[in-house]
C-alpha cells in the first residue's frame, strides 16, 4: 500500500492537485497510523525475545554438575547432570513456546505469508538471537569446568572433579570406576564425556531453528563453536592425563602381589619345605623393624647341612620347627626354614603391613580423588592373615614342645626321686639305668629347644605376639626343674653304681651277649646282597633296611649298655662300632641312591646311536660322577657295588676318545677294515658281517659291547694315521686345484711408436720415408702379448716343490706314492720350462725391435733372419696360450721344452752377434768407448726414440740434463737442451731424430757449440763489454742485467773470466786487484750473495779472483 501511494505522488500528484489534501491524509493514516505501530512491535517483540535468551544463562539450577566445586562419585555427578538438565530443558522449551506465540502473533498482525523474502529475514535473525543464547546458556552451564580448565593450565591447585575407589576385585587391583578405555564399563573420562555431550544435546533439541536447512542443526553449530569444542576437548584431556597418573598408584602395591594371589595355606606349605621365599621377590625389611631383627644379609645356608643357630642352648632349628616324623623325613633335603627364615618372612609382612597403613585415605590427582581405603583395608586384613598363619606355627610349636617337656617332666621325676641306692633286684637296676638314658636323650633334645623356644619368644615378641599364659607360665619355670632334675639324677647314679658293681657277672653276660649280636650282624650286612653290584635294587633296599631295623631295634638297650659300662667303671664294649655301622648303613644308602641314578643316566645314554654322541657332555658328567663316589668314605673300597662301578664308568670314559676317533673325517675304508679287525675276532661269528656302515647305526651300548675301548691306543694310531693320509690326500687334491686353475697373464708388450724396416728392394725411398710392416703374417693379426706373472707362478712352483718334498717324507707317503711322483714330476717340468721360457721372453723382447730395424737387416742378415724365424715361433706359442692360459697345459706340452731351448739358444746367437757389431760402434763412436756394450746396443736400438735419448742424453754429454723435442710435420727434431740446474739453451737449428744415433749425436753437439758461440756474442754485444770498454762498472750492470733477466750460467761465467782477466791484467798491483775484487764482492753481498765455507777473498791469489766472482755469482744463480 505503501508502494502504490509513493507511486501515485510521484506520478500523479502535483501540488496544484485538487486532491493533494485527501492523498497527503490518506498517507499519514497508512505510514503513521498503521505502518509505524507494526514496526514498534516487530521490535518490541525482538527485545522480549533477547529478555527471554539470556534469562537461559542467568539461572544456577541449569549449571552442569551443580554449582558445588567438590568432587563427587561418579553417580552424584550424574544425578547433577539429569538435574541441569531436566532444568535446562523446561527453561528452553517455556521460552521457545513463549517465542513461537509471540511470532504466530506478529505474523498474523503483518498480514503477510511465512515465505515472504521479508518474513524469512526476521526469522533468520532471531534464530540467531536464540542460537546465541542457546550458546551462552551452555557455556554459562560448563563455566565451573572451563573455570578449573584455566586454573589448572596455570599450575594452580583446583578441587578434583571425580571420586573413584581403588579396590581388589579377584586377583587385580582396579579403579571403580574404571580409568582405562579399554575395559567393557564406561571410564571416568568417557563417562564425563557423555554427561557434557547428553547437557549439548538438551541444548540443541530444545531450540529448532526454522533455518535448519539452511544453517544445520543446532547442535552442529554449538559443536562448530571454537569455544565451546576447545574448552569440551581440555575438560576431556585432563580428564585422561589424570587417570593415566592414577594407574601408577597401583604399582606400589605390585611388588607384594603374592599376597593376594599366592594361596595361604599352599604357600605356608611349600615354605615349610624349603620351597616357597620371599627373598626372591626383592622385598626389603621395614624400618621399624630391621633395626631389631637379627641380619643374615650376606650369609648363605650351606647346602648339605642345616643351619646351625648361635645361643647358648641353640643347636639345629628344624628339630624344633618341626615335628619329629616330618624331620626325619626332611632331614635329607637339608633346605628346610630356620627361625631365621621365618623372622625374614614375618618382617617382609610387617613391611608391607606398615607401608599399607603409611598410605593415604584419599589422594588427589589432577582431575580426579582416588579412595585408597577400600584396597587398605583389603590389603591390611590379607597381610595379617599371611603373618598370622606363621606366627601361629611358630607359637603351635612352642607350645608342643613346652607340654612335650613337661610331660616327661612329670614322668620322669618321680622315677628319680624314687631313687635310694637300695635296689637289688638285677631288672630293677635295669630300669633305672633305662630312666637315666631316657633323661640324658632328652636332655640333648632340651638343650637344642631350649634355645629355639627362647629365641621363638624373642621373635614372637618383637611382632607384638604373644604365647598363651599357661606355656609361658612353664617356660620361665622350665629352666630350674630341668637343673634340679639333672641334680637328682646325679645324685641317683651315686646310689645306684655301686649295685652295678655288685652284679658285675650279670653285666659281662649282658655285654658278651650283646657283642655276639654286634658280630652277627656285622656278618650278616657283609655277606648280603646290598653289597653286591649286581643285585637288584629292590633286593638290595630290602636287605639294607633289615639291617637298618635290626641295629635300630637295639638301640634303647645299647644306651643302657653304655649307661651300665659307665656305672662300671670298665670298657666292656666300643659303642663306637654301632655309630659307625650307623654310618656305613647311611653311605651304602647314598651308594645304591647313586648307583640307581647312574644306571638309569647311563641307559639313557646308551640308548641313542654313538654318532650322535657329545663326547664333551658325557666327559664332563662322567668325571662328575667319579667324584661324586671318590668322595664317599675309604671304607667303600672295600664293597664290590663301589670297584664295579667305579669300572663302569671308567670303561665309559675310556670309550669317549675312541668314539672322539671315530668320529674323524679322514677315516676311510681301509681304515675301517683295521679297526674293525681288532674288535672283531674276539666275538662270535654272527659279528663277522659288521661292516663300517653298520657299525656306524650301533648305538653306544652296541659299540660298548665290542670293547673297542681295549684298543684304545691302536685306534689312536690308525686314527692318525688316517689324519695323515688326509692331509696328503688334501695336498694332492691342492696341487689339482691350483695348477687347473693357474693360468698365464697376458699384457702387449710396448713397442715403438716408428719401426725401421726393411725397404722394397729397388725403391729409392729414404729410411725416413719408410713405413711401418711385418716381416711375418704372424703380426697382421696378433697383438705381441707378453707373460706377465711367470715370477709369481716360479714362487707357487717353488713351495708346492717344498711341500711335496715335506710329503714325501712321512710314514703316508707310501700310500700315495704314484701321485706324488707324479706331481713331482710335473712340477719339475713346469719349473724348467718357466725358467727357459722366462730367459726366451727377455732376449725376445730385448731384440725384437734392433732385430727388425733396416739397419740390423742391412749389417747382420744372417742374424736378423734367424731372429725372424725364432720371432715367428714365438709369436705362434703366445697364441696358443691366449688360446689356453693354463700354466700346466702349456708347460707339459711335449716337446715344449725342447722348442723353447731351441729358441733360446737361436737368441742367444742372434745377441752375440749384434754384441760383436756393438764392439765396431764403440771403436768408430768415440761417445759409446767407455759404455758396456749392453748400453751400446741400447742407443743403438732405442737412439732414435726421444723419450730414450732425453733420459739418458747424460751418459753422453754429462752437462746436459734433457733435450727438448717439437714435432714439425713428420718428424719429431731437438731444439733446445738443458743442464741439471735448469738452464735452458736453445739451438740456433734444430737436429732430426730421423738419423742413425751417431749422427744425431755428431749433429747435437756442433749445434750446442754454434749455439754457446751465438749466445755469447749475443751477451757481450748487449752488456757493453766488447773490447775496450770492459771495466768494473760495466761488469756490475752486466751481473744487474744477467740478475734480472734469463742467461745461461755458462755463458755469465765466460763473461765474467773473460773480463775479470782484462781488469787483473790492466790493475797495476795486487792490491788494487784485491780492492775490485772486494768493491765485486760487497755488489754481490748488497743481493744477499755470500761467501761459501767462510773463506776471504783477500787470501786468495790474484788470478783467482775471477774464479772467486764466478763462484760467487753461480752460488747466488742457483
Amino acid at each position: 500500500r505503501i508502494e502504490t501511494l509513493v507511486e501515485e505522488g510521484l506520478s500523479d500528484i502535483l501540488w496544484s492537485s485538487e486532491d493533494l489534501d485527501e492523498f497527503i491524509s490518506v498517507a499519514t493514516v497508512v505510514v503513521c497510523g498503521e505502518f509505524a505501530p507494526l514496526v514498534r512491535k516487530l521490535q518490541e517483540t525482538m527485545i522480549v525475545i533477547s529478555e527471554i535468551v539470556k534469562s537461559w544463562s542467568s539461572h544456577s539450577s541449569l549449571h552442569l554438575f551443580g554449582e558445588e566445586l567438590g568432587s563427587s562419585q561418579l553417580e552424584e555427578l550424574s544425578g547433577k547432570q539429569k538435574l541441569a538438565c531436566q532444568n535446562f530443558e523446561t527453561s528452553l522449551t517455556s521460552g521457545r513456546k513463549r517465542i513461537k506465540d509471540m511470532m504466530e502473533a506478529l505474523l498474523a498482525l503483518v498480514e503477510t505469508g511465512q515465505d515472504s523474502p521479508a518474513w524469512i529475514t526476521y526469522s533468520n535473525q532471531v534464530d540467531v538471537v536464540v542460537v546465541n543464547g542457546v550458546r551462552k546458556a551452555f557455556l554459562s552451564g560448563i563455566s565451573h569446568l572451563l573455570h578449573r580448565v584455566s586454573l589448572f593450565e596455570q599450575g594452580l591447585a583446583i578441587p578434583p572433579l571425580v571420586t573413584v575407589k581403588l579396590e581388589l576385585l579377584g586377583n587385580e587391583i582396579s579403579f571403580t570406576p574404571p580409568l582405562n578405555q579399554i575395559s567393557s564399563e564406561l571410564s571416568v573420562s568417557e563417562s564425563v564425556k557423555e554427561m557434557m555431550y547428553q547437557y549439548l544435546n538438551v541444548c540443541a533439541n530444545a531450540c529448532v531453528l526454522k533455518s535448519k536447512e539452511q544453517h544445520g542443526s543446532t547442535s552442529e553449530i554449538l559443536l562448530s563453536d571454537s569455544e565451546i569444542n576447545s574448552g569440551l576437548s581440555k575438560v576431556i584431556a585432563h580428564l585422561e592425563s589424570s587417570s593415566r597418573k592414577c594407574r601408577s598408584l597401583r604399582n606400589k602395591f605390585l611388588p607384594y602381589s603374592f599376597i593376594w594371589e599366592d594361596d595361604v595355606i599352599a604357600s605356608f606349605n611349600l615354605f615349610l619345605k624349603g620351597r616357597y621365599s620371599l627373598q626372591n621377590k626383592n622385598l626389603n625389611r621395614p624400618q621399624t623393624v630391621r633395626a631389631s631383627a637379627r641380619s643374615t644379609q650376606g650369609r648363605s645356608r650351606p647346602a648339605t647341612a642345616t643351619t646351625a643357630l648361635s645361643g647358648t642352648m641353640g643347636t639345629s632349628d628344624w628339630t624344633f620347627i618341626f615335628p619329629e616324623s616330618q624331620a626325619s623325613e626332611s632331614s635329607r633335603e637339608h633346605k628346610l626354614p630356620t627361625l631365621d627364615d621365618f623372622d625374614m618372612q614375618i618382617a617382609v609382612f610387617e613391611g608391607f603391613l606398615e607401608k599399607v597403613n603409611s598410605v593415604e585415605e584419599l589422594v588427589t590427582v589432577g582431575w580426579i580423588i582416588v579412595d585408597m581405603k577400600p584396597i587398605k583395608h583389603c590389603l591390611q586384613s590379607l597381610v595379617l592373615k599371611w603373618k598370622n598363619k606363621f606366627t601361629s606355627h611358630i607359637i603351635d610349636r612352642v607350645c608342643d614342645v613346652l607340654d612335650t617337656l613337661n610331660t616327661v617332666l612329670l614322668e620322669v621325676e618321680p622315677q628319680v626321686e624314687i631313687v635310694s641306692g637300695l635296689e637289688d633286684d638285677w631288672s630293677l637296676i635295669k630300669n633305672i639305668v633305662s630312666v637315666f638314658n631316657k633323661v640324658n636323650s632328652k636332655g640333648l633334645e632340651v638343650d637344642d629347644k631350649f634355645g629355639a623356644v627362647h629365641r621363638s619368644v624373642q621373635m614372637l615378641q618383637k611382632y607384638k605376639c604373644q604365647i598363651p599364659s599357661e606355656a609361658k607360665n612353664f617356660l620361665s619355670t622350665a629352666p630350674q626343674r630341668w637343673s634340679a632334675l639333672k641334680k637328682k639324677m646325679g645324685i641317683a647314679k651315686q646310689r645306684i653304681s655301686p649295685k652295678v658293681q655288685a652284679n658285675v657277672d650279670l653285666v659281662r653276660q649282658e655285654f658278651e651277649t650283646f657283642n655276639e649280636w654286634f658280630e652277627q650282624l656285622r656278618q650278616v650286612f657283609n655277606q648280603s646282597g646290598c653289597l653286591k653290584y649286581g643285585t637288584s635294587e629292590e633286593v638290595a633296599i630290602t636287605s639294607l633296611e633289615a639291617c637298618k631295623a635290626r641295629l635300630l631295634s637295639q638301640q634303647e638297650r645299647a644306651k643302657d649298655l653304655e649307661m651300665v659300662q659307665e656305672l662300671l667303671e670298665k670298657n666292656l664294649f666300643n659303642f663306637t662300632k654301632l655309630t659307625e655301622l650307623a654310618n656305613e648303613f647311611e653311605v651304602l644308602e647314598n651308594l645304591l641312591h647313586l648307583c640307581r641314578v647312574f644306571k638309569q643316566q647311563h641307559s639313557d645314554w646308551k640308548c641313542h646311536k654313538w654318532c650322535d654322541t657329545d663326547t664333551a657332555v658325557l666327559l664332563s658328567a662322567t668325571a662328575l660322577q667319579l667324584d661324586q663316589l671318590k668322595n664317599l668314605p675309604d671304607f667303600c673300597s672295600e664293597w664290590d657295588v663301589y670297584t664295579k662301578l667305579i669300572d663302569v664308568i671308567i670303561v665309559l670314559q675310556n670309550t669317549l676318545p675312541v668314539i672322539n676317533d671315530f668320529l674323524r673325517s679322514s677315516l676311510r675304508t681301509r681304515h675301517w677294515k683295521q679297526i674293525l679287525r681288532l674288535a672283531l675276532p674276539r666275538q662270535s661269528g654272527s659279528t663277522g658281517s659288521v661292516t663300517s656302515e653298520k657299525l656306524k647305526m650301533f648305538t653306544l651300548r652296541e659299540l660298548m659291547e665290542l670293547s673297542f675301548s681295549d684298543h684304545a691306543a691302536e685306534i689312536r694310531s690308525i686314527a692318525e694315521r688316517a689324519d695323515k693320509d688326509l692331509a696328503v690326500e688334501m695336498a694332492i687334491k691342492t696341487f689339482e686345484e691350483v695348477w687347473l686353475s693357474r693360468v698365464f697373464e697376458l699384457k702387449p708388450a710396448q713397442k715403438s711408436g716408428r719401426k725401421l724396416l726393411p725397404p722394397v728392394q729397388g725403391s729409392g725411398k729414404r729410411r725416413s720415408d719408410s713405413v711401418v710392416l711385418s716381416t711375418t703374417s704372424v703380426h697382421l693379426s696378433f697383438e705381441v702379448c707378453l707373460l706377465e706373472n711367470i715370477d709369481e707362478v716360479v714362487v707357487i712352483v717353488n713351495e708346492h716343490q717344498t711341500s711335496l718334498q715335506a710329503l714325501l717324507g712321512t710314514n703316508s707317503a707310501s700310500s700315495f706314492m704314484e701321485d706324488l711322483n707324479k706331481w713331482r714330476k710335473i712340477l719339475q717340468t713346469i719349473e724348467a720350462v718357466l725358467k727357459v721360457w722366462k730367459s726366451v721372453q727377455d732376449l725376445w723382447y730385448l731384440l725384437q725391435e734392433v732385430c727388425m730395424s733396416l739397419e740390423m737387416q742391412e749389417r747382420l742378415p744372417g742374424a736378423m733372419l734367424t731372429f725372424q724365424m725364432v720371432d715367428k715361433d714365438y709369436c705362434e706359442l703366445l697364441q696358443q696360450v691366449e688360446k689356453n692360459a693354463n700354466v700346466m697345459f702349456q708347460c707339459c706340452q711335449e716337446d715344449q721344452l725342447t722348442v723353447l731351448n731351441k729358441m733360446h739358444n737361436s737368441l742367444k746367437e742372434c745377441q752375440n752377434s749384434l754384441l760383436a757389431h756393438t764392439r765396431t760402434y764403440q771403436d768408430s763412436v768415440p761417445w759409446f768407448l767407455f759404455l758396456p756394450p749392453d748400453d751400446v746396443l741400447s742407443f743403438v736400438c732405442n737412439g732414435t726414440e726421444p723419450a730414450f735419448l732425453s733420459s739418458n742424453i747424460q751418459w753422453i754429454i754429462p752437462s746436459v740434463h734433457m733435450l727438448q723435442y717439437e714435432q714439425v710435420e713428420h718428424d719429431v727434431k731437438i731444439v733446445a737442451v738443458k743442464s741439471r740446474g735448469g738452464d735452458s739453451l736453445s739451438l740456433t737449428e734444430m737436429v732430426s731424430t730421423d738419423s742413425p744415433i751417431e749422427t744425431i749425436l755428431t749433429l747435437l753437439m756442433q749445434r750446442i757449440s754454434q749455439s754457446l758461440r751465438s749466445c755469447y756474442s749475443a751477451e757481450i754485444r748487449s752488456s757493453r763489454l766488447a773490447e775496450g770498454n770492459i771495466s768494473i762498472t760495466n761488469l756490475k750492470s752486466f751481473l744487474q742485467s744477467a740478475i734480472q733477466g734469463y742467461c745461461p750460467r755458462q755463458i755469465v761465467h765466460l763473461i765474467v773470466g773473460c773480463a775479470m782477466r782484462v781488469i787483473v791484467e790492466q790493475s797495476p798491483t795486487a792490491e788494487s786487484v784485491t780492492e775490485l775484487t772486494q768493491s765485486l764482492t760487497s755488489f754481490l753481498s748488497s743481493r744477499r750473495f755470500e761467501v761459501g765455507s767462510g773463506v776471504s777473498v783477500g787470501t786468495l791469489s790474484g788470478r783467482d779472483h775471477w774464479i772467486c766472482s764466478a763462484v760467487l755469482f753461480s752460488l747466488y744463480y742457483r
